[in-house]
């Protein structure tokens, strides 16, 4: 289980720097915790430790931030919308702990 998870891990943070080296429009800082999220929840998934539901809100709110900077990059990232991105991004984030963390739950 642990290699599994090792690998999973590995493989994302490989495709998480090809995918960062092209774009190079966006910071890196946006690019990068979208990635790391990702990871986290896909680690949630095999922990258990996310319902299918949860699962199910958290990649369909990451899969609207992604669309949503990719609208932002064709655009050209005016500063407003990288912004309302990286707050978004940050609420996502926190909610993804909250669930992770849903000691009732436990």
């Amino acid at each position: 289980m642990r290699l599994l998870l090792a690998v999973a891990v590995l493989l994302s943070l490989l495709s998480l720097e090809y995918a960062s080296a092209e774009q190079p429009m966006l910071r890196k800082d946006v690019t990068t915790r979208l990635g790391q999220l990702e990871n986290r929840i896909e680690r949630g998934r095999i922990t258990g430790e996310l319902t299918g539901n949860e699962l199910s809100r958290l990649r369909t709110k990451l899969e609207a931030l992604r669309y949503r900077k990719s609208r932002l990059e064709r655009d050209g990232m005016p500063p407003q919308g990288e912004r309302d991105l990286d707050t978004q991004l940050y609420m996502l984030e926190r909610e993804t702990e909250r669930m992770l963390n849903n000691l009732e739950r436990k």
